[in-house]
């Protein structure tokens, strides 16, 4: 027995060893290849790793407008496990930038605990982590950067007004699995006093959730094509990313019901945008990439600075509708044509 438990040890052993081994060669060559884009090898400052799971337009902009800003103040950034054929989770790039002594971490959070600890290791070898879009509280995170769920609720209740009908009107609030469960109720408060405080005579709101994990894009699809197959159809869909966005979108087109539901999206892809301008959707809410990013380089800079920095930094959303999209489309200098909409 003593012989097989001793064996059973050294296999796991071995196995952490090659694991370990592999994302220490994977990281090593990610640097590299950073060191060396602009043509010539150059030294940083300070070497910060960006991580997440998720590789949407929003989340490549967010990233490259981190890269643009942080190169302005002699630090790199780094997208942890990207384009590498071993799949790591958030915990286990976080370890590597551990592992690497990297300056600081930016993160999309999952939510797992797995993750919430990697945070905390990340926190006590004195590196601070900042997370994006989506809080990670009680994991060790320094500073979080996104929308609170006042403004949110406030703006997408707004919109609900904007698209209720006589009558009593189903409104379903899809969920993201990496979403603590106290933010999706917040959130879910706030709709609900928004609406209540501008409903007309005669039209009400029956609000209701549903989760769409965007962590998977077959998934997240999955659990909409099943909410829109219910006895039951809701008349208004709340996205509250850009996954569920697409994937809600699509399945509207297929099921021919893209005057039956109407959809509330999230963020301005290029395709989000394209489906505001034909009309299939009717308005999304977007944050601004290049601020999310900046943000978080800043963020990291007057921690490693003064030891320092606010526990919360907000960013701001906006509409995007039909009425506005080009003035949008302009003012972001957004590489979009056509015509229709406010100030075309």
């Amino acid at each position: 027995m003593k012989r097989r438990t001793a064996t059973a040890a050294a296999i796991a052993m071995g196995v952490i060893i090659l694991l370990t081994a592999g994302m220490w060669a994977y990281y090593r060559y990610s640097v590299t290849l950073i060191d060396k884009t602009a043509g010539s090898m150059k030294e940083y400052g300070r070497h910060y790793l960006f991580v997440c799971s998720e590789e949407s337009e929003m989340w490549q902009a967010i990233f490259d407008y981190a890269r643009q800003a942080a190169d302005g103040t002699d630090a790199v950034v780094e997208w942890a496990g990207k384009n590498s054929p071993i799949e790591y989770s958030t915990a286990e790039c976080l370890d590597i930038g551990i592992a690497e002594k990297v300056d600081g971490i930016m993160i999309a959070p999952d939510g797992s605990e797995k993750e919430k600890e990697a945070i905390s290791r990340a926190g006590d070898a004195g590196i601070p982590v900042v997370s994006l879009i989506r809080d990670s509280p009680d994991s060790g995170r320094v500073c979080f950067i996104g929308a609170s769920n006042f403004q949110m609720g406030e703006l997408y209740g707004g919109q609900i007004l904007n698209l209720l009908k006589e009558g009593e009107n189903r409104v379903c609030l899809l969920s993201d699995g990496a979403d603590a469960s106290t933010v999706s109720n917040l959130l879910y408060s706030q709709i609900v006093t928004t609406v209540n405080a501008g409903l007309s005579d005669g039209c009400s709101m029956n609000l209701y959730t549903r989760e769409a994990d965007s962590g998977n894009d077959f998934e997240a699809e999955e659990a909409i094509r099943g909410i829109l197959m219910e006895e039951e159809t809701p008349d208004v869909l709340i996205c509250v990313n850009s996954v569920q966005t697409e994937c809600a979108e699509a399945a509207l087109i297929d099921y021919n019901m893209v005057d039956e539901v109407q959809l509330i999206g999230y963020y301005a892809s290029g395709g989000i945008l394209s489906a505001i301008r034909r009309e299939l959707l009717p308005v999304t809410i977007t944050c601004d990439a290049e601020q999310v990013g900046t943000l978080a380089v800043t963020a990291l800079g007057e921690y490693l600075d003064s030891g320092h920095v606010s526990d919360y930094l907000s960013i701001s959303l906006e509409a995007v509708t039909s009425a506005n999209v080009n003035r949008y489309v302009r003012g972001k200098h957004l590489a979009y044509t056509g015509t229709g909409g406010e100030g075309s």
